[in-house]
Parts: C-alpha cells; sequence; structure tokens
C-alpha cells in the first residue's frame, strides 16, 4: 500500500475533479499526479481516483512522448467496446431463446 500523500480533503476534490472528465483528460490527469508524487505516485493516483494502474502509465506514456490521438477523437479509431450486435450474429434468435418460458415475455408458453 502506498504512503499517504494528500489530506482526504484534496482526495475527494481530486476523485471530484477527475469525473468531470472525459477518458482522455482523465488518463492525462491521473499522469500528471502520479509524476508530481515521483516513487509509488502512479499505485497512489491509481488508488485514490480508482483507475487501473495501466490508466496512468497509458497517460505517462502520453505525455512523455507526445502522443495524441486524432483531432476531435477520445480514443483511438477502432477503440472502446465493441456493440453486441456486431459481436453476435443471431442476436435475435437468442434474445428470444432466453425469453421463451419467462413470465414477461409474449412469447411464453405452457409447456
Amino acid at each position: 500500500m502506498a504512503c499517504k500523500k494528500y489530506s482526504e480533503e484534496i482526495e475527494k476534490q481530486m476523485k471530484a475533479f477527475y469525473a468531470s472528465l472525459n477518458e482522455k483528460n482523465r488518463r492525462r490527469y491521473a499522469a500528471i499526479e502520479a509524476i508530481k508524487l515521483g516513487y509509488g505516485g502512479q499505485k497512489y493516483i491509481s488508488d485514490v481516483l480508482g483507475c487501473h494502474f495501466q490508466t496512468v502509465m497509458a497517460g505517462i506514456h502520453e505525455i512523455t512522448n507526445g502522443t495524441e490521438t486524432p483531432e476531435g477523437r477520445i480514443r483511438k479509431p477502432g477503440g472502446g467496446k465493441k456493440k453486441i450486435t456486431d459481436m453476435v450474429d443471431n442476436i435475435d434468435e437468442v434474445f428470444f431463446e432466453i425469453l421463451k418460458g419467462h413470465r414477461a415475455s409474449s412469447l411464453w408458453m405452457k409447456e
């Protein structure tokens, strides 16, 4: 466990500010705070802000290497969660199979 660096009041303010940022700016804010603290700062900031350690590391990499995402974007093209409709070809059939026999379903049949 990282040693305490900031007061509880400052941590509360940091969390509120962090929550107001978009994904890219969250990474960068976490990275800046971790860099300011030095050794152990990455773990401490990830614990305080509730983000993954690798998120802080990615932010540090972006800042130190000057990595930029395309203009007007937060993520790289193709990044982010994929839609279930893109991953499962027969999503309608799978969904109706799950609903079959459930009372809330219009497909409910007595067996």
